[in-house]
């Protein structure tokens, strides 16, 4: 009852452990288990095995625990809310083989105390806010096999008597920024080569980037390493080359090796990729490539992480790209890219979330589709980005809230696809100053109110699809007044209300007019006989006219494809392009 008083059960994880009459019998306590032989126990002394992992507990670890004498196996992970320091009483479980206790809001110094546990073998203290220096005491953990003080705050040098731990197989001790070598002195690094057993070494965000001593050594160790992670050490071509210029050096059991965020730059690729032969995962982002590897020797590789480099630098001189079903995922960065052409850029069917950067605007023709973008503001709306789009498709994204109004900078803006998104709130009237849009497609969002009449000045639109949305009032008149370019129309599945303008009729060229599922009333206007390209056998215009720009080798464009919903007879269906399959006219209603 003691260690219970010492936690915070906000989930009542413990709600069966009380004291009184009725509640002695601690073998029915949830989480205890004990011998039915004696039935009752009378205190925790024989407990071998503990865990409350991933309980949600918050308070700080009860000092009780050091009276659990037997204890083999103590598990306090993930309760991100325990906070407080490690108690000191833990350095009494003199039985203790697995201590893990990563991931909550541990804060203070590492006790020394632990350093009295002779027959720990598993040490995990990742992910808290420990501070202070590692202390010496713990290389008296003669029989440790796993060492992981990865993601805390600790400072000051890497004391040598952890070379003192010979059984170990797995040191990690990166993400501690304040983690220092000594430079000059060589002895601070020999105990290294003491861990013959050493497997897994992680030294990132330490400064070995400095320490030819650590770096020889670790050079040496390289043969008979499973895993090296030495990420944003301050490794460069000239301070690494030791590492892997050595045929000594070959390794045939390295299999995970990560140098991202360092200074590394193209020339490390001629001498890495003959390294080793069972290589699976290759972590180089973030550094200074500015090239792609001529070749890739690596035909076990699962992983190769080349983020953020030469990918994006050798992109300057591109006008095409496509990296369409990749499963690419995460946020792309703005970057300050001079592009020399105007580029066609197709990042279609991944997982790229978050902003789209303001660098896209650079490029003629944008294809966004089937994706999970969040928000247009940042491409769209930044006044000192220079703009060459003509076509933008960001459709089947996560788009939520209200269009952007700042369409006014996008001149040269030829087809906009915002279809299948989150998008709420009213039509922007910007939108009216893209005099250029050609095709503007917006269906299947939740936009409400009217057509803004801004709208009547797209004289060069040939398709407006506005359909399944929630937009309201009457069709307008100037929809034919005015757009007579026109060959597809949709407003199908809104609130549109009142009869069908007459002003419809001037759609000399329209192909498909689809009105279903709206409250359209009143007579249909007689001159839809006016509507002869529906009858025309030979169809020889398109609504995917190409974006004509200065693109090199005679590239002089890029097709935009879409898709649009039909009613047809009471079933839906979609066509591609449907100005090269179909003409038809649907004005049924709810």
């Amino acid at each position: 009852m003691r260690f219970k008083q010492g936690l915070r059960d906000d989930h009542d994880m413990l709600s069966t452990w009380r004291d009184g009459e009725k509640n002695r019998d601690c073998c029915k306590w949830k989480g205890i288990r004990c011998s039915y032989e004696t039935e009752l126990i009378d205190s925790f002394t024989k407990l071998k095995y503990l865990n409350i992992s991933s309980c949600e507990f918050s308070g700080r670890i009860p000092n009780q625990l050091g009276k659990l004498k037997n204890l083999r196996y103590l598990y306090l992970r993930y309760n991100d809310k325990l906070k407080g320091q490690i108690p000191h009483e833990l350095g009494n479980l003199s039985q203790l083989k697995y201590l893990n206790i990563e991931y909550n809001h541990l804060v203070g110094a590492i006790p020394c105390e632990l350093g009295n546990l002779a027959k720990m073998r598993y040490l995990n203290l990742r992910g808290n806010y420990l501070a202070g220096v590692i202390p010496y005491q713990l290389g008296n953990l003669a029989q440790l096999q796993f060492l992981d003080l990865r993601d805390n705050f600790l400072d000051g040098t890497i004391p040598f008597k952890v070379g003192d731990l010979w059984m170990l197989q797995s040191l990690r001790l990166g993400g501690n920024s304040n983690l220092e070598t000594n430079k000059e002195n060589y002895s601070d690094a020999k105990w290294l080569s003491s861990l013959s057993y050493l497997k897994i070494l992680n030294l990132s965000s330490s400064n070995i980037g400095y320490s030819r001593q650590w770096l020889r050594i670790l050079s040496k160790m390289l043969p008979n390493l499973v895993e090296l992670r030495v990420s944003e050490c301050d490794l460069s071509d000239i301070n690494i080359s030791p590492l892997f210029d050595s045929f000594c050096n070959i390794s045939s059991s390295l299999t995970i090796l990560d140098l991202s965020s360092n200074m590394l730059s193209s020339s490390t690729f001629k001498w890495l990729f003959n390294f080793s032969s069972n290589l699976k995962e290759l972590y180089l982002s973030n550094n200074n490539y500015v090239s792609p590897p001529l070749s890739f020797n690596f035909d076990s590789l699962l992983i190769l992480d080349l983020s953020h480099m030469w990918f994006w630098h050798m992109s300057q001189n591109m006008y095409a790209l496509n990296l369409s079903y990749n499963n690419l995922r995460g946020t792309t960065p703005d970057l300050p890219l001079a592009f020399t052409y105007f580029p066609i850029l197709t990042l279609t069917s991944n997982q790229f979330e978050s902003s789209i950067p303001p660098f896209m605007r650079r490029a003629a023709t944008l294809h966004l589709s089937h994706n999970r973008f969040s928000n247009l503001d940042s491409l769209l709306c930044d006044q000192n980005s220079v703009n060459s789009l003509g076509i933008l498709d960001v459709s089947n994204n996560q788009l939520k809230g209200r269009i952007p109004d700042c369409w006014d900078n996008l001149k040269s803006l030829q087809y906009l696809d915002l279809s299948k998104n989150k998008l709420s709130g009213k039509i922007q009237l910007s939108l009216g100053t893209l005099v250029n849009l050609k095709a503007l497609v917006l269906h299947n969002n939740s936009l409400i109110g009217e057509l803004p009449s801004s709208m009547k000045n797209l004289t060069n639109l040939t398709m407006l699809d506005v359909g399944e949305n929630k937009l309201s009032g009457s069709i307008p008149s100037w929809i034919g007044e005015t757009l007579h370019q026109l060959v597809v129309l949709s407003f199908r599945l809104n609130h549109f209300v009142g009869s069908l303008p007459s002003g419809i009729c001037y759609l000399s060229q329209i192909k498909l007019l689809d009105v279903s599922e709206n409250h359209i009333c009143g007579q249909i206007p007689k001159c839809l006989h006016n509507f002869t390209v529906m009858a025309a056998i030979n169809m020889n215009m398109t609504v995917s006219d190409n974006v004509s720009h200065n693109y090199p080798n005679n590239i002089t464009g890029s097709r935009y494809d879409y898709y649009v919903p039909v009613m047809w007879k009471g079933v839906e269906d979609a066509f591609k392009n449907p100005e090269l399959l179909l003409n038809s006219i649907d004005l049924s209603g709810k």
